[in-house]
């Protein structure tokens, strides 16, 4: 895509999430929003640091941006910078404490609904042309993770929901685990009831690499730190993952849904599609979450293809 074409928009200072907004000269009206969370842990020390964080990863959130655009040229995509604090909830993947770290506008999911809702007055105001009140909330492991859980606490405002690599956790909407599991406690922590109307208005699709569990993290099976690799996790498997996911409430969704990530993605696939959710799950072959099966650390990144494959089905009518 020649660059004259696209159109970079830093929003700093108008909403209490900085964003990336950006858009090419193919935009069409009516479209939706595609937004991506940030994925990046870059450790901040304060609230006040935002700001300087979204400079320092600019040329990050711009690639990003680049990469969809030469893709889905038709529709707007905005990258809102979540924050990664040092020491503190872990905001990438609104786990629980991330949703009790802050009260009223201060909450993270709060102020991503403010950078989407900014952007879509923004996009008027740049271009003239019409926005969808719903949006298309993607990403790929942890950003795929701040999807669903996004999409889980606010599907009022989500027409589409697409997910790589994080199906380990995938919420299921009913009140047998708490939050982000499930909606044992959604009014409780969300001050509202679960708006399950709104949620099975949503097209889901997944997809995941076969061997996904390749690649072993540094939590055992009680989410303890480990060196001793008979005892690691899979490393993107987020029911071991402490700052993802409250260590009892992994144990209990495993004793439910299953020991593996394989397991659960089964759990959910089925879950969904026998209660009427338009709910797709793509598996692709011989690939692992990072890297060519084999061939961990010198081969090619073969996320950059699943994500290659994920900028398709966003320009796609049918799904895969």
């Amino acid at each position: 895509m020649e660059e004259e074409k696209i159109h970079l928009v830093q929003v700093v200072g108008e909403t209490k999430m900085p964003y990336l907004l950006a858009y090419t000269d193919d935009l069409a009206d009516q479209q939706m929003i595609i937004a991506e969370s940030l994925n990046l842990e870059v450790d901040i020390d304060s609230r006040e640091d935002v700001i300087d964080f979204s400079e320092r990863i600019k040329d990050f959130t711009t690639e990003r941006a680049k990469k969809l655009l030469s893709t889905v040229k038709e529709a707007p995509v905005i990258i809102p910078i979540v924050p990664s604090y040092f020491d503190g909830p872990y905001h990438q993947n609104l786990s629980r404490e991330s949703m009790m770290d802050a009260q009223g506008e201060d909450r993270i999911d709060l102020q991503y609904l403010e950078c989407i809702e900014h952007a879509k007055k923004k996009i008027v105001e740049l271009t003239g042309k019409s926005i969808q009140d719903k949006v298309c909330l993607y990403g790929n492991s942890g950003a795929g993770v701040f999807a669903q859980r996004m999409t889980l606490i606010h599907p009022e405002v989500v027409g589409k929901c697409i997910v790589g690599g994080a199906v380990g956790v995938i919420p299921i909407p009913d009140e047998t685990l708490p939050y982000p599991c499930g909606t044992k406690d959604y009014k409780k922590l969300f001050g509202k009831e679960f708006d399950e109307e709104a949620y099975k208005q949503i097209s889901f699709a997944y997809y995941v690499a076969e061997h996904e569990a390749f690649h072993l993290g540094h939590g055992d099976a009680n989410s303890q730190r480990t060196e001793t690799p008979e005892k690691a996790m899979p490393m993107h498997d987020m029911s071991f993952h402490r700052g993802s996911l409250d260590p009892e409430i992994g144990k209990e969704q495993r004793e439910i849904q299953g020991d593996t990530l394989e397991d659960r993605r089964a759990y959910a696939t089925k879950y969904y599609q026998e209660h009427g959710y338009d709910f797709r799950m793509k598996i692709y072959g011989n690939v692992t979450h990072g890297f060519k099966r084999g061939d961990p650390y010198k081969g090619i990144d073969s996320v950059k293809r699943l994500r290659r494959r994920l900028c398709k089905i966003l320009s796609r009518r049918n799904w895969f």
